[in-house]
């Protein structure tokens, strides 16, 4: 602005002052502006002169650097007086505060009226009665006369103490406009003190003031007031004894905004999901601990890089393009990244990036909130294998008792073929492949059974160790001398509560998986001990929690699998052999006998390096002894024991009886539960024996062994099932039932099995 324009801009405020009063430029020291005291007390011509030149270089150089550190609208006195080069005018003492006008900087100086008071009294510089006489007292007092068009609150005060001279109260003597807007308060309250007007004013705010008007020190500080609900920014100094002069600024929405911001800032800090906050360009400028913590990256790393260290290749150049337009044309964008982490590990995250704008509408900024979903994943795929083998085990459960009827005709059937041919035949020959194949889809039916059994078998205490070393000496003896097999097995008794048959076959398994991954050639190694887990592990079926632990490592060095192989290797009928060398059902017979034994495991492997499995099993705390052989009633010996068989598969129904007979038994068979019952009824003590099938129409096997046993306890049944042959169970209700015979079974089993219950 012109020196006019600048004179006119000053000159409504500082005429008011009683005390001399200059305003020049910060930068040039240019005089823009003064009242008529200051040229009484210095000369007439002050405008536009450099008061920079009126002072002593010391003194000068003082000033300069002083006021170059004033904050706006602060007044602040400056240490020691002004030294001036003319003669005529002596040292004093001047308080600066600075303002801002169209980016120019300016410097208001006021004389305290002590100043001019001590030098010439009640008389200005020529002689002439001082202006402040014709004020009212407290005006003659005041440090500096009221900005009227001041933003801030401008109030003048006189501490008001008590007999030992501890402030107590103050009173109002002046206020200026922006203080009644500010504080609601009006002129009104003038000549009253801050008690009476506001009875529940803080101590603080005595104290403060006490403190500045007693001792002239002036203070700067902020404090919220209850009585008005605001926080204000304050300036208090003392023109006078006990009088002292203040400047506020109402700094509440400052404050809120503030508190807002710390409070959002917390949150953030705090956040379990990943925060991300980016420049237009996209180089990192926040992150916060959430974001280090799953990424591994520090944020002094990460500042000043662009997100795409984190990209893992997953992602073609299309799927960042499309996102890139995406946010740029200012819309959110919503969808799921494959990161890598530090360490390599790859991670999934979900992720929402929203541009920030200013008020121009221009993007400034990019907020990223990501969250980890790597885990929910995990379990997702989890709950649908769960899924995929509960439906496999009730469809299993569903078809395999008419399977194991007809497989049963077909192995059955053979067998006695087998018997009319001669051996080293090719009808010999062919027959033995049959079986081969029968007993092939035998095994498998029992594999997808282990999924729909409704009770697990029955598990006592045993010591691992013993079955660790078993299968190590069968694998030893069994596999190929071209894989090297290391062992380290605990000598400590380590007991686990399990089924020793199904332990062992889900540890020949992974041993035999691992012979086969290596193609028959390289190192298979086991380690087996007890460790304590500290802290939870993640596995395979979730979290191995805190406790002590067998466990068991079989890590080979073939040829290890893909990602997308491992996240396959539990399901059923999956499988990476040639058609006709693997059913897919090995490592899923596994996986559901280890959470049938509260285990779990932890699979690594690297593909073409090789695979480490790790199977935890919980470490038994009690002993439990095994269950006694259920008491199985011997008939008396006789040349030509009487079998009633019955099976509602005529087929099957034929074929055992034809079986039986070749044992050299007696036998009547029926297709009827019904039938079967009313012949027992009829003659009781004609049979020593009755074998039935489990499920049949009217009267299932269970429930016809106790409609027979009503009738003859003593008479020993044997149950046939397809539903997999668990002697130990009790789930097929003894003593009603004393022996139990999987379906589809070989004459040569049979015949040990109705053995076993006729012969004493």
């Amino acid at each position: 602005m012109s020196p006019v324009l600048e004179i006119s801009f000053f000159a409504p405020f500082i005429d008011q002052f009683n005390q001399p009063c200059i305003v020049h430029s910060l930068n040039t020291g240019t005089i823009v502006a003064s009242n008529q005291t200051a040229k009484h007390r210095f000369r007439e011509h002050l405008n536009n002169s450099n008061f920079y030149e009126w002072l002593v270089p010391q003194s000068r150089q003082k000033y300069i650097d002083f006021i170059r550190e004033l904050a706006d609208s602060t007044p602040r006195q400056f240490p020691s007086r002004l030294v001036f080069i003319s003669d005529n005018i002596s040292p004093i003492q001047m308080t600066a505060q600075k303002y801002v006008e169209d980016s120019k900087s300016y410097i208001v100086l006021v004389s305290p009226a002590n100043n001019a008071e001590n030098e010439n009294s009640d008389a200005d510089v020529n002689g002439h009665p001082s202006s402040a006489t014709t004020q009212s007292a407290h005006h003659a007092d005041d440090y500096v006369s009221l900005f009227n068009s001041m933003l801030n609150g401008f109030a003048v005060h006189e501490i008001i103490c008590n007999p030992q001279g501890k402030p107590v109260n103050y009173r109002f003597l002046d206020i200026n406009p922006a203080f009644e807007k500010i504080t609601g308060l009006r002129r009104d309250i003038i000549g009253k003190t801050v008690l009476e007007v506001l009875p529940n004013t803080e101590p603080i705010w005595i104290e403060k003031y006490g403190e500045v008007a007693l001792t002239g020190e002036p203070i700067q500080f902020s404090q919220f007031s209850g009585e008005l609900g605001k926080y204000f920014t304050v300036t208090a100094y003392s023109p006078a004894p006990k009088r002292f002069v203040v400047v506020f600024e109402d700094i509440t929405a400052r404050k809120n905004a503030e508190e807002e911001q710390r409070r959002l800032y917390s949150a953030i800090e705090h956040a379990a999901e990943m925060c991300v906050i980016t420049n237009a360009d996209g180089d990192i400028q926040y992150t916060n601990p959430a974001f280090e913590e799953i990424t591994g990256y520090k944020k002094a790393e990460l500042l000043g890089q662009n997100p795409r260290v984190l990209r893992s290749g997953r992602h073609d150049p299309v799927f960042y393009d499309s996102l890139w337009q995406t946010i740029s044309s200012g819309r959110t964008w919503r969808g799921t990244f494959i990161n890598k982490k530090k360490d390599g590990t790859l991670y999934t995250e979900q992720a929402v990036i929203s541009p920030i704008t200013n008020d121009d509408g221009k993007i400034v900024n990019y907020v990223a909130v990501k969250r980890d979903i790597t885990a929910e994943i995990q379990r997702e795929e989890q709950l649908r294998q769960a899924e995929k083998m509960e439906a496999l085990g009730h469809l299993a459960g569903g078809i395999a008792h008419d399977f194991n009827n007809v497989l049963g005709a077909i192995i059955g059937y053979t067998e006695l073929l087998e018997e009319t041919v001669k051996p080293s035949t090719t009808q010999a020959t062919y027959i033995k492949n049959v079986l081969s194949a029968g007993e092939r889809a035998r095994q498998l039916v029992g594999q997808i059974l282990s999924f729909s059994r409704q009770h697990s078998a029955e598990k006592t205490t045993v010591f691992m160790g013993s079955i660790v070393r078993e299968v190590y000496m069968l694998i030893r003896a069994c596999f190929p001398s071209s894989v090297e097999i290391q062992a380290d097995i605990s000598s400590n008794p380590i007991p686990v509560l399990a089924n020793p048959t199904q332990l062992h076959e889900v540890i020949m398994n992974l041993c035999t998986n691992a012979m086969q991954a290596m193609n028959e050639t390289g190192m298979l190694k086991l380690d087996f001990n007890e460790v304590a887990v500290d802290t939870p592990i993640s596995g395979y079926f979730g979290n191995i929690p805190e406790g002590k632990y067998a466990r068991l490592i079989i890590e080979d060095n073939g040829c290890g699998m893909t990602e997308e192989t491992m996240s396959k290797m539990f399901e059923q009928f999956f499988t990476t052999k040639p058609v006709g060398q693997g059913t897919g059902m090995g490592l899923a017979v596994a996986q559901e006998i280890v959470k049938q034994h509260d285990g779990n495991l932890i699979v690594r492997s690297i593909d073409g390096v090789g695979t480490v499995i790790t199977l935890y099993i919980p470490i038994s705390d009690s002993l439990i002894s095994i269950a006694a052989e259920p008491m199985v009633p011997k008939l008396s010996n006789r040349e030509a024991a009487r079998i009633l068989f019955v099976d509602d598969e005529i087929t099957l129904t034929y074929l055992a009886s034809q079986m039986i007979a070749d044992m050299g038994f007696l036998v009547d068979s029926t297709s009827s539960s019904m039938k079967a019952l009313q012949m027992f009824e009829k003659s009781a003590d004609r049979y020593d024996l009755v074998i039935t099938d489990h499920k049949m129409p009217d009267l299932n096997g269970i429930e016809l062994a106790r409609r027979i046993h009503s009738v003859r306890p003593s008479i020993p049944i044997l149950l046939c099932t397809g539903l997999g042959d668990d002697e130990r169970s009790n789930s097929f209700g003894p003593p009603d039932i004393q022996g139990v015979l999987a379906k589809p079974f070989r004459k040569k089993v049979l015949e040990e099995r109705i053995r076993s219950l006729i012969t004493p």
